[in-house]
C-alpha cells in the first residue's frame, strides 16, 4: 500500500516540536505530522531521570527512523529537523515562580531535582506521573514553543491527564482554567505540553499506520527501558515492553478473529 500524504504548503510553514525518543508513540506521532506537511522538530532529553539503560540504543534507533524517513517518504523527509538534545534542564529565574514542586510519582514531598536546584518552594500537591514530566514540563516551559508530548489511552499519565484537556490535535492542551482554580494551580507547569494522541492508544497507532502505509517504519521503533547487557535487545519485562507487546497481541487477536 502506496503513503498517504497530505502534505500541504499552508501546514509546511509551521513548526512543531516533539518530544522523541524513537518509541512506538512518539515516532508515530512524527510521521503522522509529516505526512499532514508539518515541520517537525524533535527533542531528546539525554538526562537518565528514571533509571532507564536505553540511551544507546534509543539514539541508534532515532538515527536508523532517519535514514529509512529519507528512503521512504523523501518528499516529506526535508521537514524534519535536526533533533535537539537537552542533557540537563537550567531553570531561567525569570519563570523560577511558577515551578511548584508536586512530589511526583505520588511522593508528598519535594523531589530530589527540585531540592538540589533550589526551586522547592512550597510542597503541593502529590500526583501520580513519573518524575521525569517535572523534568519535561520545565523544558516545556523555556522552549519557545509548546512540545507535543505522546501520552496515549492506557498510560499511567493519561489517567492524570484525559479529563482535563481541550482542543483537537497540535492544539490539544491542558484546560488554562485548571491554573486559576486553587486546587489546580500546580497543572500551570504542564501549560505548554500539546497532547496530540491522549485518546488513542498503541492498537490505535498501529491500525492507523497500516491504513496509510507507514508500519514498516513503527516495526523499526524501541520501546524498552532496560535492553539486556551485550545483546541490545528488549528485555520483554519492563513496563513500556509489556505494553506494546499487549496492545500488539491484541490487535492481532482481534482480527484473526475477525477473519474467520
Amino acid at each position: 500500500m502506496s503513503i498517504q500524504s497530505e502534505n500541504t504548503d499552508r501546514n509546511k510553514t509551521k513548526i512543531v516540536s516533539l518530544f522523541w525518543t524513537g518509541g512506538f508513540d512518539s515516532t508515530y506521532r512524527l510521521i503522522d505530522l509529516l505526512l499532514k506537511g508539518y515541520t517537525v522538530e524533535t527533542i531528546y532529553l539525554t538526562k537518565n531521570i528514571d533509571g532507564r539503560r536505553s540511551s544507546q540504543r534509543e539514539r541508534e534507533t532515532m538515527g536508523k527512523l532517519r535514514l529509512s524517513i529519507t528512503e521512504i517518504l523523501p518528499e516529506v523527509a526535508e521537514n524534519l529537523l535536526e533533533t535537539v538534545e537537552v542533557s540537563d534542564v537550567i531553570i531561567p529565574e525569570t519563570i523560577s515562580k511558577f515551578v511548584k514542586d508536586v512530589g511526583f510519582s505520588g511522593q508528598p514531598k519535594a523531589t530530589e531535582w527540585a531540592v538540589k536546584m533550589g526551586y522547592a518552594h512550597y510542597v503541593g500537591q502529590p500526583i501520580n506521573l513519573g518524575k521525569q514530566y517535572a523534568f519535561l514540563a520545565i523544558l516545556s516551559m523555556i522552549h519557545p514553543r509548546p512540545i507535543e508530548v505522546c501520552v496515549i489511552k492506557g498510560d499511567r499519565a493519561e489517567k492524570f491527564f484525559k479529563d482535563k484537556v481541550l482542543g483537537e490535535g497540535i492544539h490539544k492542551r491542558i484546560d488554562p482554567s485548571y491554573f486559576s482554580d486553587p486546587k489546580y494551580e500546580f497543572l500551570v507547569i504542564f501549560r505548554n505540553f500539546r497532547l496530540p494522541v491522549i485518546n488513542m492508544s498503541k492498537a490505535d497507532m498501529y491500525r492507523d499506520a497500516r491504513q496509510r502505509g507507514f508500519l514498516d517504519l513503527l516495526n523499526q521503533t524501541w520501546t524498552c527501558w532496560k535492553p539486556v547487557k551485550g545483546s541490545n535487545a528488549p528485555c520483554g519485562k519492563c513496563p513500556t515492553c509489556k505494553h506494546r507487546k499487549k496492545e500488539l497481541r491484541e490487535v492481532e487477536f482481534l482480527e484473526g478473529n475477525s477473519e474467520n
